[in-house]
């Protein structure tokens, strides 16, 4: 089986403080985007929400698992950990809440890739300048989370990547599902909504 965790929980710092899966674009919030796409490629989505507080209206407006946070602070990571708790699939696509513009056959791609390889614990896109894309990437859930168990002091997702035997591949293998990529775009401000309206018109 296979999953889509979409980290919502971020706080919004850049957006002062807006929730910036509740941005909306085309007509339709950035959640209601990803879960209308992510539904025709996984079996299970699960939002990951930081507080009881924001599940509580997460949850009345999707209507899908919504798993808090364990532990406060650890930010991607605690997100990862809690949700991989409570997932019943075996992989995972694991996404940004801020990414609005997901492409049902390039996650597929990365799904395929990951089950081609399996001693691999994920496939993770990669820039040329070696930035990496682990927030549109896919994991396996046992060993991701069996790191994570006896890990507990880890924070980053640079350093849950370095230890586990990750398969990363170019972005420009990519290009052929959309040449300009945009389905890495993050919206981080409201600004970055603006361009992103913009570029349409």
């Amino acid at each position: 089986m296979r999953a889509a965790v979409i980290l919502a929980g971020g706080r919004g710092t850049r957006a002062k403080g807006s929730e910036k899966t509740l941005f909306t674009y085309q007509g339709e919030t950035f959640l209601e985007r990803q879960i209308q796409i992510l539904s025709s490629v996984v079996d299970e989505i699960l939002i990951s929400c930081r507080d009881e507080k924001q599940k509580e209206y997460v949850s009345d407006m999707v209507h899908l698992p919504c798993i808090v946070d364990k532990i406060e602070g650890m930010g991607p990571i605690g997100g990862i950990y809690a949700s991989f708790l409570e997932m019943q699939s075996d992989t995972c696509f694991l996404v940004a809440g801020d990414m609005p513009l997901l492409h049902r056959e390039a996650i597929s791609y990365l799904f395929q890739e990951l089950e081609r390889d399996p001693y691999c614990a994920g496939v993770v896109p990669c820039w040329l300048n070696e930035n990496l894309e682990p927030l549109h990437a896919v994991y396996r859930k046992e060993v991701v989370l069996s790191y994570l168990i006896v890990n507990t002091e880890v924070r980053k997702m640079h350093t849950l990547l370095s230890h586990l035997p990750m398969r990363y591949i170019s972005v420009e293998s990519l290009r052929i599902y959309d040449p300009m990529l945009r389905f890495l775009i993050n919206v981080n401000t409201h600004d970055d909504l603006y361009k992103l309206e913009q570029n349409d018109s």
